[in-house]
């Protein structure tokens, strides 16, 4: 529905309102989305506005009272290690990390459960997979902290979870969750006092 001019114009409205011809814009001017089709672009923006750039103002208020992490699952997940996103998006499979693309990670498959449900990890996500699950359930048990980050307002950092490596980088998405910041997003994105309702 995306990939047509009209559809990606309603889809925008839907989604932002009377602040979709800004978002567009804006995504249409920005360096990294210029040049993807409207569908990846929308995909781009929902990602932005949901997750990436919401997770990041939660953070920004929380971390002044408390410690706070920031990460990101970045992996696109094999065909037979994540079939279900790949049926509904085939770029899930293709270098763009889906909803919920981690949950094989966070919970890794047993040998099992491949055998059983015919999924498959391909060469090196299976240990991944159990290296990236350590990490989270030690996190969640308070252990072995170190690579993880604490976030801070300044610096603006976090943790970005690939195959090849755990690195943690700056400013992740900062132009366009800036962008939102400075439009009211998210702080009054669900007020539904406002005469404007984002989402």
């Amino acid at each position: 529905a995306a990939s047509s001019k009209l559809g990606y114009t309603l889809l925008m409205k839907a989604l932002f309102r009377d602040k979709a011809s800004v978002v567009q814009q804006h995504y249409a001017q920005s360096p990294d989305a210029r040049g993807m089709n409207r569908t990846v672009r929308f995909a781009l923006a929902m990602s932005d506005a949901l997750f990436t750039c919401y997770a990041r103002y939660i953070a920004k208020i929380m971390s002044a009272s408390s410690p706070i992490f920031l990460s990101h699952f970045m992996h696109a997940p094999s065909h037979r290690a994540d079939p279900f996103n790949s049926a509904v998006d085939g770029t899930c499979e293709n270098g763009v990390t889906c909803h919920a693309a981690d949950l094989g990670w966070i919970f890794p498959y047993s040998r099992l459960m491949q055998s059983t449900t015919g999924l498959r990890y391909a060469h090196r996500e299976f240990d991944f997979a159990l290296t990236y699950s350590e990490a989270i359930r030690a996190f969640a048990h308070g252990k072995n902290t170190s690579q993880w980050k604490p976030y801070s307002r300044a610096l603006d950092q976090s943790l970005l979870w690939e195959v090849e490596s755990t690195r943690v980088t700056t400013g992740y998405h900062r132009e366009h969750c800036n962008f939102f910041e400075r439009m009211g997003f998210p702080a009054t994105a669900w007020d539904v006092r406002l005469s404007t309702v984002w989402i």
